[in-house]
């Protein structure tokens, strides 16, 4: 059995940054660090635009995405500041935005026999 706090909520999500690429996921533990950092509920997509608002609340959540797959890299918020830079801020932001999307569910698909309801 999967221990719940281990599993990953949002698939994964690759950044390539300088050559590297790192590969940003979610886990509950880092989604709650983020929230006890920050005040950041990423359950709430109105919390969402504080993201890419706040460097400190990008820097965090950059932090929270890398944990899953690269914890020893970035063991504190300030490792993954390290790879944070006016060069690189763009990309990070659209790949956080990725990420965060990709927990939405999927539009379901209309069924083609089904008929619209009429107006009146």
């Amino acid at each position: 059995m999967t221990d719940t706090l281990t599993q990953v909520i949002t698939p994964p999500v690759e950044l390539t940054l300088n050559g590297k690429t790192y590969t940003l996921a979610l886990d509950l533990p880092a989604v709650l660090s983020l929230h006890k950092q920050t005040g950041i509920n990423i359950f709430s997509v109105s919390q969402w635009s504080r993201i890419g608002q706040d460097p400190s609340a990008l820097i965090a959540t950059l932090w929270a995405a890398l944990q899953a797959n690269h914890a020893a890299e970035f063991k504190s918020v300030k490792d993954a500041e390290k790879i944070v830079n006016m060069d690189t801020f763009i990309e990070i932001d659209k790949a956080l935005g990725a990420l965060l999307l990709s927990y939405l569910p999927k539009p379901e698909k209309a069924d083609p026999n089904v008929q619209p309801a009429s107006q009146s």
